[in-house]
């Protein structure tokens, strides 16, 4: 906060700062709930992802009005809305491994001639 700051301009100075701030702490939760909702879809069980979801928490009690005054802004949700996980793709195949449909037949190996 700029020093040379007295009563309203400091007033309006600190609304100002924190109507910026909100933007950036609105786009973290955003990000923060799509990681939230990914660790879900996967069902990853670790120190990470219970950290992450200790973090979302923490942003959403920031993302709480706390200019004396301020209006109230409706509560972003505590969790993530439920989604229907995207079908699996299959495995991709091992190193070394060649999909059948990749695979050279009997018939085109007997053909090739060796250099």
């Amino acid at each position: 906060m700029p020093p040379e700051l007295r009563g309203e301009a400091r007033e309006v100075y600190q609304e100002e700062l924190h109507k910026k701030i909100r933007v950036l702490i609105e786009k973290s939760v955003r990000w923060q709930r799509e990681n939230l909702l990914m660790i879900e879809r996967l069902g990853v069980n670790t120190d990470w992802a219970e950290k992450s979801k200790l973090a979302y928490a923490k942003l959403l009690k920031l993302l709480e009005p706390k200019i004396p005054g301020a209006p109230a802004e409706p509560a972003a949700p505590e969790a993530p809305p439920a989604a229907v996980p995207p079908p699996t793709p299959p495995a991709p195949p091992h190193r070394g491994d060649v999909p059948d449909a990749t695979r050279p037949s009997d018939s085109d190996v007997v053909g090739r001639q060796v250099l």
